[in-house]
C-alpha cells in the first residue's frame, strides 16, 4: 500500500550513463546515484493506497515503443485508506502504460485482473497478456491470453483464449521462440493443497492466428 508513483529512465551505454524521457542526464554509475526525488523521471503520479504493484511485465516493440502492465486501482474508485489489503487487491485492474515515438506516455485501463501478468509483442507489435487468478482472485484460475492491436493504439483489450485450469503462479514466457511463437510455461494447481508437486504445462500459440 505504500507503493508510489512510476518512473522511467534508459541507458544507450549498457547502464553507465542514464538519461531521464527528455533525453537529460540523470545518473551515473558509481558517481550520480538516481532517486525517487530525482527530477524528470516520474512520468505517472499514483498515490500510496492506490493498490500499486512494485513490479510486473515490461517489452520493446520493434519500434522501440517501451510497454509496461501494471496494476492499481482505477481512478474513479476510492477506497478509505486503512480499507484492507485484499479488499483493494481485488479491485485493482491491469493497466497498459506504453511511451510513443515523441517520448509522450499514454495509458489503456483493461478490465482485467489476477496474478502478475507477462506482456508479449508479436511481430505485427501487437501485444498479448498473459495471466491466471490468485490467492486474491481464487475464484478463476484458468489461464487466459488477452489481446490489443497495434492499428487500434492497444485500446481494444480483449479475452482470446482461454484454457481451463485451475493454474497458480506466475505465467513465464520463452521469448527465444521468436515473435510469432507465444510458449506460456505454468503450474497446474495441486489438487491437494499438502501435496509437494503438482504437473507444469508448456502451452505454445502462434501469433498469426490467435486473434
Amino acid at each position: 500500500m505504500t507503493n508510489h508513483d512510476l518512473n522511467y529512465a534508459y541507458s544507450d551505454d549498457r547502464g553507465r550513463i542514464w538519461m531521464d524521457g527528455q533525453g537529460n542526464r540523470v545518473g551515473v554509475h558509481g558517481e550520480q546515484a538516481i532517486g525517487i526525488g530525482t527530477p524528470g523521471i516520474r512520468f505517472e503520479r499514483i498515490d500510496m493506497n492506490r493498490g500499486l504493484s512494485n513490479s510486473t511485465t515490461q517489452i520493446v516493440d520493434s519500434q522501440g515503443r517501451v510497454h509496461i502492465v501494471n496494476f492499481h486501482l482505477p481512478d474513479d474508485v476510492n477506497v478509505p485508506p486503512k480499507t484492507p489489503w485484499d479488499q483493494v487487491r481485488r479491485l485493482t485492474r491491469y493497466m497498459h502504460y506504453w511511451r510513443d515515438g515523441h517520448g509522450v506516455w499514454r495509458r489503456n485501463e483493461t478490465s482485467f485482473n489476477g496474478a502478475r501478468p507477462q506482456v508479449f509483442a508479436a511481430g505485427s507489435d501487437d501485444l498479448y497478456l498473459v495471466f491466471t487468478g490468485d490467492r486474491y482472485n481464487p475464484e478463476d484460475r484458468d489461464l487466459v491470453i488477452a489481446a490489443a492491436s497495434h492499428a487500434n493504439q492497444w485500446r481494444d483489450w480483449k479475452e482470446i483464449y482461454r484454457v481451463r485450469g485451475p493454474f497458480t503462479g506466475q505465467p513465464l514466457l520463452d521469448r527465444s521462440r521468436g515473435d510469432d511463437v507465444l510458449a506460456v510455461y505454468i503450474q497446474e494447481y495441486p489438487p491437494d493443497p499438502q501435496a509437494s508437486t503438482s504437473p507444469l504445462r508448456v502451452l505454445e500459440f502462434r501469433t498469426s492466428v490467435a486473434r
